[in-house]
């Protein structure tokens, strides 16, 4: 397949928002006049520590119920979300006598705030839009030859043929794929499966509905399965067992490459789909956080 031939006009339809992303949005919305409709009425804030329990929560139910195939991933979001969540507690507790907390303990924790606001966030934002990149284009990638058709889904694990090869060649380069994000591995005693999702579905389930992969067994067979999830973001029908046939392609070319010692190219190809805008808007985003982190830190200290 020649990685040079990209269509502007992208195949794939928009990413959908997150349910869970809205849900934490909405309670946010609510929070705000609530806080201000029970200071004026009350003169009390607990409102913000059922917030700041929220946040935590919404921190565990993230660990265990979002699919992320990079562990730290989560214990980074887990951290900032705690941080956050425990702000108001830390607040309301500084307000009363006897305790450890103080002005200078909250002004620690909102330090601590910013600058692991201003480090991870950044990076959180490269990382999953860097996956997204890179599963998208998978299936951008296998869509460049094919031409729509009428009803092409059929929803089975699809045989397309044998390959030369090794399952200790095939870990090793599923390694690579997983260090750089590309695909995910799932190794058994006589096959490796590479699941990927450019809706971010959870490989890890059972239901074949809810997984893309490409399977290698011992004896050089490859099978490939696309989800309904998946197949449904093209924005025209194709052939299932086209679609299949040609996602091996990419998987063989990109298998070729990492066999002839081209890894660098591998990366190349697949970080040269990201829009430049992107690029730029990291760096923006790094810059703004930093200085608005500086501007704090120095009215903190000349307040003191």
């Amino acid at each position: 397949m020649d990685f040079s031939v990209f269509s502007r006009s992208s195949k794939l339809k928009w990413d959908r928002t997150t349910l869970l992303l809205l849900t934490f949005l909405a309670i946010s919305l609510v929070y705000i006049p609530i806080l201000i409709w029970e200071g004026e009425r009350f003169g009390t804030k607990y409102t913000s520590l059922v917030w700041g329990g929220l946040i935590i929560l919404f921190g565990i139910f993230y660990m265990y119920m979002v699919y992320i195939p990079i562990p730290r991933i989560k214990i980074v979001i887990f951290i900032l979300l705690l941080i956050i969540g425990t702000m108001p507690w830390h607040y309301h507790m500084k307000e009363m006598e006897g305790t450890l907390f103080s002005d200078n303990t909250y002004n620690a924790h909102l330090i601590l705030f910013l600058v692991s606001a201003v480090l991870s966030i950044p990076y959180l934002f490269r990382v999953k839009r860097r996956i997204k990149i890179h599963f998208r284009k998978i299936f951008e990638l296998a869509a460049i030859p094919l031409k729509g058709v009428e009803n092409g889904f059929t929803g089975r694990p699809y045989p397309v043929g044998k390959w030369e090869y090794t399952l200790d060649e095939i870990n090793k380069f599923s390694r690579f794929l997983h260090k750089n994000m590309i695909a995910f591995p799932r190794y058994y005693d006589n096959r490796t499966l590479l699941t990927f999702s450019a809706k971010m579905v959870d490989p890890r389930k059972q239901d074949p509905d809810k997984s893309s992969f490409i399977a290698f067994d011992a004896s050089g067979n490859i099978t490939v399965n696309i989800s309904k999830e998946d197949y449904s973001q093209y924005k025209s029908s194709f052939t299932f067992e086209q679609l299949c046939l040609s996602l091996s392609q990419v998987f063989k070319d990109l298998f070729e490459k990492y066999r002839n010692g081209k890894q660098e190219e591998i990366v190349q190809v697949m970080e040269s789909f990201e829009p430049k805008w992107v690029k730029y808007f990291q760096v923006g985003l790094f810059i703004l956080l930093s200085v608005s982190f500086l501007v704090l830190v120095i009215i903190w200290f000349l307040s003191q």
